[in-house]
């Protein structure tokens, strides 16, 4: 009970010595622990949207750019951090372990550092680029109106939509056929700046 509230809160603190690292083999620890990690991150907002789409009303009403970015952003953090950690740590910190772990371990490192914080591994046995990810998935953190911290997915989609932007020679910035206002671009920028500039 209290690692569940704990994960769901993004709190990530553990009873254990060893933090998670005893339950490093246990498949459907990690996932529920994963899984109250990532619920809880995406937000009251996202997740009230989501359970009225599926339970109460699917497709009466459009989803909102929010939920939309919130999902979009968490799952590319995810999918793309696990395959990181795990090419990355596949013969360090993840050496011993099969290959169905591997994959476990690198879903739980891609999940838990956006401001859970539990580990199922030492972090000091990680690569260098491991660390430097983790403090990246850091710094993001989850996503607005949720129970964990960082500069938010959100901020992070917007200021990557607007580099792209540039990159294309547009003015405006366009996300799921929406425009962003100029003042969203401004204070995500500004936010990862402050960011940036404290840590």
């Amino acid at each position: 009970i209290f690692h569940s509230v704990s994960a769901f809160n993004n709190a990530g603190l553990s009873i254990s010595p060893n933090n998670l690292q005893d339950w490093h083999a246990n498949i459907p620890v990690l996932l529920g622990i994963a899984s109250l990690i990532v619920i809880g991150g995406l937000g009251f907002m996202a997740n009230t949207e989501i359970y009225d789409k599926v339970v109460n009303r699917p497709g009466r009403r459009r989803t909102s750019l929010h939920t939309k970015l919130v999902i979009t952003t968490t799952a590319v953090l995810l999918a793309s951090g696990t395959a990181i950690f795990v090419l990355l740590e596949m013969n360090n910190a993840y050496g011993n372990d099969p290959w169905h772990l591997k994959v476990v371990d690198g879903l739980f490192q891609s999940v838990t550092p956006r401001t859970a914080g539990f580990g199922t591994v030492n972090q000091a046995d990680l690569s260098v680029i491991s660390i430097l990810i983790t403090i990246f998935l850091m710094m993001v953190g989850a996503s607005p109106g949720s129970t964990g911290g960082g500069i938010k997915t959100t901020s992070l989609a917007i200021i990557v939509m607007a580099i792209m932007a540039r990159v294309k020679g547009s003015m405006g910035v366009d996300v799921f056929k929406r425009t962003v206002s100029y003042e969203s671009v401004i204070k995500a920028v500004s936010i990862f700046v402050l960011a940036t500039l404290l840590i």
